[in-house]
């Protein structure tokens, strides 16, 4: 194992780990920090953003497309197809949508033909698709920081997939 271009870490483990990680690596006859880069790899390959984490940071992105604090003026069918919801998975972006708004992350206000009213006042997502499909978007202060930890993540994972190269 070469070492160029790796950084060095400190790990404190307990004696029984220590021992085990040992016995382990003595007996693959590998070193113990290649033991560890592969189980730190294989950790992170296995936490990756889901699916519906990066829709969910695709609307908070899409929320902010006016500015920060601002109100995002949308139609429904360019926010799906943004989020890669096509043909029946539309109702995917819709329950987003209604979960976002539901968790107070994301104010979610829907054109019903004379004004804009809050989607939770609809009794399920159709209203999304009538009306021309209008919608307001605005991130919550809840909304903002769960946008600052996707980010995070996306920015770790980025580095992570170019540093492997």
């Amino acid at each position: 194992m070469t070492l160029a271009g790796k950084r060095k870490a400190t790990f404190n483990l307990d004696e029984a780990l220590h021992q085990h990680l040992k016995v382990t690596a003595a007996i693959q006859r590998r070193e113990m920090a290649e033991l560890l880069e592969g189980a730190l790899q294989n950790y992170f390959g296995w936490n990756r953003m889901t699916d519906t984490e990066n829709k969910e940071l695709k609307t908070y992105e899409l929320a902010e497309s006016h500015g920060s604090g601002q109100m995002a003026d949308l139609v429904f069918d360019s926010y799906a197809d943004a989020l890669g919801c096509t043909g029946s998975e539309r109702r995917i972006a819709a329950q987003l949508l209604q979960y976002l708004d539901a968790q107070h992350r994301i104010a979610v206000d829907v054109w019903n033909g004379g004004q804009y009213q809050p989607l939770r006042s609809f009794a399920d997502t159709r209203c999304l698709d009538i009306n021309g499909g209008n919608i307001h978007l605005q991130l919550t202060i809840p909304g903002r920081i769960r946008y600052q930890q996707l980010q995070q993540r996306q920015d770790f994972e980025v580095a992570q997939s170019t540093s492997a190269v």
